[in-house]
């Protein structure tokens, strides 16, 4: 016992960052490119902890906002942003809120100060979300397969889900 390392000494940990990132559908890439709706957070951070009686895994984004690219000239470009007290604080041209985290999470099996034997803490920021149909519709026509594909489609998620009836109802938009 003696030899044996106190409850707090971290085992391993593992930390990782990315700084600012984007995920975006544009549609007809090899004409006119246009966007139809792009997604930009920034400040991702994750982190491992592991102790001799316990281990802690949490992550953090701190800014997160979804552009529009189907309506040009509109009032609302940004169609999801995180709300500030202050009010939309902006972060250059990203629209990305800056301060306290927008989404953090945290979950400890065994924590030190033994409240629980696992706790999950979460916290999120309020969003704005502007809402119109035409990028509703924009993405749902650049997800659907061509209508000459859509039997392979509904074959494969047949064959592997085994439940055909439910797919062919989601298939045929029932």
């Amino acid at each position: 016992e003696e030899f044996e390392a106190p409850q707090e000494a971290v085992k391993m940990r593992v930390a990782t960052q990315l700084k600012r990132g984007s995920f975006g559908l544009r549609s007809d890439p090899h004409g006119a490119n246009t966007e139809v709706i792009s997604v930009v957070f920034d400040v991702f951070h994750a982190n491992f902890l592991q102790r001799r009686d316990n281990f802690e895994a949490s992550a953090s984004l701190g800014g997160f906002g979804v552009f529009d690219g189907t309506t040009k000239g509109t009032l609302y470009p940004q169609i999801v942003h995180v709300k500030t007290d202050e009010g939309p604080e902006q972060d250059g041209n990203s629209g990305i809120a800056s301060g306290d985290p927008f989404l953090f999470l945290k979950f400890e099996n065994n924590p030190l100060d033994e409240r629980a034997d696992t706790a999950l803490t979460v916290r999120m920021r309020h969003m704005e979300i502007v809402y119109h149909k035409g990028y509703i519709e924009a993405v749902y026509k650049f997800l659907r397969p061509p209508e000459s594909q859509l039997q392979s489609v509904e074959a494969l998620l047949v064959r592997r889900l085994d439940c055909p009836g439910l797919w062919a109802l989601i298939l045929d938009g029932s």
